[in-house]
């Protein structure tokens, strides 16, 4: 029998953040309340680039996607990082959910997802995948 051959892109995790004792697991994130989580930083050429988030729980909060070519960006905070003012990213509204947004033809040296939680609690996931590398 024919089995299919199963080409992947380089994928990264969206996220990498370990939360608390015990939390081994990770390119994940969980919100508990009000809260900003910046999401790991992914460099490569924007052809061919896309980002998928998924959560489950109740969290209600608001994905912003983000770039810059600053070397050394501060990673903590805005400062060095343009907001992607067009992105079509689905936000979490107190319910399980995903979204999936194309990022063509963002040659920044890096990007990355930031996530604030309004409020509610869950388990937030995704990667970056890119076929420019």
């Amino acid at each position: 029998s024919h089995v299919p051959i199963r080409k992947t892109m380089p994928q990264f995790s969206a996220f990498t953040s370990i939360q608390a004792a015990g939390d081994t697991a990770r390119g994940r994130i969980t919100p508990n309340g009000a809260g900003t989580f910046y999401g790991q930083a992914v460099g490569g050429s924007g052809a061919g680039q896309s980002i998928h988030l998924r959560w489950t729980g109740t969290p209600t909060g608001t994905f912003t996607l983000w770039y810059t070519n600053k070397k050394d960006p501060d990673f903590t905070t805005d400062t060095d990082w343009t907001q992607d003012t067009s992105s079509t990213l689905a936000n979490p509204a107190g319910a399980a959910g995903s979204t999936f947004m194309d990022t063509f033809n963002s040659n920044a040296r890096l990007r990355r997802v930031k996530y604030v939680n309004a409020s509610g609690a869950g388990v937030i996931e995704g990667e970056f995948d890119t076929r420019g590398y």
